[in-house]
């Protein structure tokens, strides 16, 4: 995986800030792993932190859906445990 630069960097922030101020109702998740130990990941850190902006901000319902991961590093940035959902 390539390493965000300073733009990329600034709109991953940027975008956690928005979320954080909005709430949803529901939330459809689609995530590249799921653990009843470790919960729900992604192989993108930043992405993750995207997800756990809206996982956060959901207030009732949430929804996620398992995709086929396409990196071969393998999930490793944790999204939210099971409980979270």
């Amino acid at each position: 995986m390539e390493p965000l630069g300073a733009k990329g960097v600034r709109s991953v922030l940027l975008a956690e800030d928005v979320l954080r101020q909005l709430s949803a109702d529901k939330l459809f998740l689609a995530v590249h792993a799921f653990d009843l130990a470790f919960g729900l990941s992604t192989p993108n850190p930043e992405e993750s932190k995207v997800n756990q902006a809206m996982v956060q901000n959901c207030v009732r319902e949430k929804y996620s859906s398992l995709i086929r991961a396409n990196s071969a590093a393998g999930p490793i940035a944790h999204l939210a445990a099971l409980s979270d959902r």
